[in-house]
């Protein structure tokens, strides 16, 4: 027993050394996969330490981001504070701060953060947070990634999104075989019909049926991606007005560069159309005038001059019938 007892002491000891070695492996692994995931990113990966002495509160990035070296990345919180926007500043440290405080595991802020070169970009900020077996953050590790570019888009598509909204114009898409994906409120203006009534239905309900055959065409016109612009035609309402629109059509592309659909824009004509006619009208009048006025100063005689203001009125009035009828065959009225 004394010998066996004396055996099993040296074995656990090498058992231990053994458990010991394997997690010094497991853990320089883990680093390596670490250093490499680092470097494979474009994120800035920081590491704040809670609770050491000699290094508490500060943040130590792993590369370079930002256009700042990795010397001057290596700060402290009151330095990485300085560089968030100072209208994102309280906001950002109260947010990190209760999420410390908390029992979560995860912290994620949106804030501005200043680039070397001054200006400032936007930021998501993650994190996930070590706690003691007292449930007290001890340490956080996080990745700042730079989304400038999806803000910038987002807010682009937001400003879009408030333009189709607000126009008085209809904007309406359509998949190529005609059925209506979107439906502005200026679509709802100008035709009748609301989102809910048009949506999922053919395009077809808005043109006319002589028009039927342009709406073919246009289609055959975007499957190569052809853009028409100021087409001006005819469509139907839904109470069955029919209004003059100036229509644009632009074709509409998938990820891989296909032609799924067009965006047309229409706009209502309609008042336009009526000026312009009772303009052309006014002119015709006028230069009938002219016409009768010049008939009557190129002649003294009565019969002339009737039979030549006839001449130029009856067209326009309907009365060749009964200017005929009126001059007998003597020429006398």
């Amino acid at each position: 027993a004394t010998h066996l007892t004396a055996l099993r002491t040296p074995i656990r000891a090498r058992q231990r050394q053994y458990e010991l070695r394997d997690r010094i492996a497991a853990l320089h692994r883990s680093e390596e996969r670490f250093e490499h995931a680092t470097q494979a990113t474009s994120d800035a990966i920081w590491d704040l330490n809670l609770v050491s002495s000699a290094d508490a509160g500060a943040r130590e990035f792993t590369q370079s981001a930002f256009g700042y070296s990795a010397a001057e990345l290596k700060c402290d919180t009151n330095t990485w504070l300085d560089r968030v926007h100072p209208q994102d500043r309280d906001r950002v440290l109260e947010s990190l701060q209760r999420a410390l405080q908390s029992d979560q595991p995860l912290w994620s802020e949106e804030y501005r953060f200043r680039h070397a070169e001054g200006e400032y970009l936007h930021i998501l900020d993650r994190a996930h947070i070590t706690r003691n077996s007292l449930g007290q953050a001890v340490r956080a590790v996080g990745a700042m990634m730079d989304i400038t570019e999806r803000k910038l888009a987002d807010q682009q598509r937001a400003l879009y999104a408030a333009i189709v909204e607000s126009t008085d114009d209809a904007i309406i898409s359509k998949s190529l075989d005609g059925t209506i994906r979107s439906w502005n409120p200026g679509a709802e203006r100008l035709f009748g019909y609301t989102a809910e009534e048009a949506i999922g239905r053919n395009v077809m309900m808005i043109i006319p049926p002589r028009k039927r055959g342009e709406e073919a065409e246009i289609l055959d016109r975007m499957r190569p991606g052809e853009r028409i612009d100021h087409f001006e035609t005819v469509r139907v309402t839904k109470y069955g007005r029919a209004v003059s629109i100036s229509l644009a059509v632009s074709p509409l592309w998938d990820a891989e560069g296909r032609v799924v659909g067009a965006s047309k824009v229409a706009r209502d004509i309609t008042a336009r159309k009526r000026a312009q006619e009772e303009l052309r009208r006014q002119d015709e009048l006028l230069e009938l005038l002219w016409e009768t006025a010049a008939v009557l100063l190129t002649t003294d005689k009565p019969d002339a001059m009737v039979r030549g203001v006839f001449d130029k009125i009856a067209p326009q009035l309907g009365l060749d019938a009964f200017f005929n009828y009126m001059l007998s065959e003597t020429g006398d009225v």
